[in-house]
């Protein structure tokens, strides 16, 4: 019975778990700078356009714009730094490096077969020179799909913790989400990864003082009308984890966690010896409608008196 009870405990620890998956709200406190841009919303309808591209000037759908700007260049705003891999030896291990600490106080990354390419790309973009704008806009291009040959497909190396669309040009959306976070901050931007939807992954990225939604599998390169929908000025504090807090607010979450707190009754009131243990499954599947010789067959690796009550 003790096997039993842990495989219980276990069970229900990690569907518990499963309710706090999400990670923890960030103090970030950076809205974007344009109080107008609060009620952008990522939608398949799209919720304005960009008219021009090179000042981040942002239409409504009511014809009203707003001007982001450019934001400084690095090199007018840093002079002290002239190496274009500045950012990338703060985030990434080089070679002779077993381990390190990023600038954000966790490790920093392993790429060591991407290193090269990465040292390529920086030194020959030249973006110590560029603006915030334009060095969005270049890791825009590099990394969203129809652009460089970039495609929506699994690689061989499609992980969390891969290059994956910069080193091979394909990815899913965790992926493209990741390599334009991280290729932001190797060029002085701040970013961060979000799950926009349930099964989906985007990123924020931070370009003169106001955060932009990025979503580079939508295919602006075969569709470039569809930038609208991809590149979106929102607000850092409305749209990030907003997914997480509507899902925890919703009636799906409260039915779940009651539902969850209800197993956990009926393990304590078998545990007391208020119930046998066919009693107590027969509650806990009564929603599927399994009978008593299916429950049995579920557990038939154990060794469990059906009409008996807990024991230790």
């Amino acid at each position: 019975m003790k096997k039993l009870r842990k495989s219980m405990i276990a069970a229900l620890a990690a569907t518990m778990a499963l309710s706090m998956c999400f990670p923890a709200m960030a103090n970030e406190g950076n809205s974007g700078r344009i109080d107008r841009f609060k009620e952008n919303r990522p939608k398949t309808q799209g919720c304005g356009n960009w008219i021009d591209q090179a000042n981040l000037t942002w239409q409504f759908e009511n014809e009203e714009t707003a001007t982001i700007g450019t934001g400084p260049r690095f090199s007018d705003e840093h002079p002290e730094i002239t190496d274009p891999e500045y950012y990338l030896k703060q985030w990434v291990l080089y070679p002779g490096e077993t381990s390190g600490t990023a600038l954000d106080g966790t490790m920093k990354s392993n790429y060591s077969a991407d290193l090269p390419l990465l040292q390529k790309y920086l030194q020959e973009s030249d973006w110590i020179h560029k603006t915030e704008a334009e060095r969005f806009w270049m890791i825009y291009d590099r990394l969203a799909v129809g652009h460089h040959g970039n495609k929506y497909a699994v690689s061989s190396s499609s992980t969390p913790y891969s290059l994956s669309v910069f080193s091979e040009g394909e990815g899913i959306c965790r992926n493209y989400a990741a390599d334009i976070e991280r290729l932001a901050k190797f060029v002085g931007l701040e970013s961060v990864t979000d799950n926009s939807s349930e099964m989906h992954e985007t990123a924020l990225v931070k370009v003169n003082g106001q955060w932009l939604y990025v979503d580079g599998v939508v295919d602006t390169g075969s569709n470039p009308h569809e930038l609208c929908y991809a590149v979106i000025p929102v607000d850092f504090d409305t749209e990030y984890k907003r997914h997480e807090r509507e899902y925890f607010a919703s009636d799906e979450y409260k039915t779940y966690m009651s539902q969850i707190q209800t197993q956990f009754s009926l393990q304590e009131r078998y545990w007391a010896g208020e119930m046998t243990a066919m009693e107590y499954y027969r509650e806990m599947y009564k929603n599927d409608g399994l009978t008593d010789e299916q429950i049995k067959a579920l557990y038939s690796d154990m060794n469990i008196d059906w009409n008996g009550y807990w024991k230790e």
